[in-house]
């Protein structure tokens, strides 16, 4: 489900979840709830966002939520940080997690 993203230091960043599905029905799952919450790998929240963050549905999609953070994390070039999320919607939750490594933007 989840779309690789990556954190750049300073800018805007995206997180996604792609193809939100029932597992039993196959249907996609369009109004389920998705959160998110980024932390250090010491289980620390990322300064600079108010956790865990509700995504949002993108309008007309799949099962894809999506946010949108701020350029204000306080996110280091290099350091490893965990974005777990979880989903509840049709009666069913499902969750997971990925490690996401920040960097910065070359020109």
């Amino acid at each position: 489900m989840w779309v690789e993203n990556s954190l750049i230091v300073g800018n805007s960043n995206s997180l996604e979840l792609r193809g939100v599905r029932n597992a039993g029905t196959n249907k996609f799952l369009n109004t389920a709830t998705a959160v998110v919450q980024l932390t250090d790998l010491a289980g620390n929240d990322v300064v600079g966002y108010n956790w865990p963050a509700v995504m949002d549905y993108v309008s007309g999609s799949l099962g894809c939520y999506k946010i949108t953070l701020n350029d204000q994390l306080a996110i280091t070039a290099l350091q490893r940080y965990r974005a777990a999320w979880s989903v509840q919607g049709d009666g069913l939750t499902a969750s997971g997690t990925i490690i996401l490594q920040a960097k910065t933007r070359v020109n």
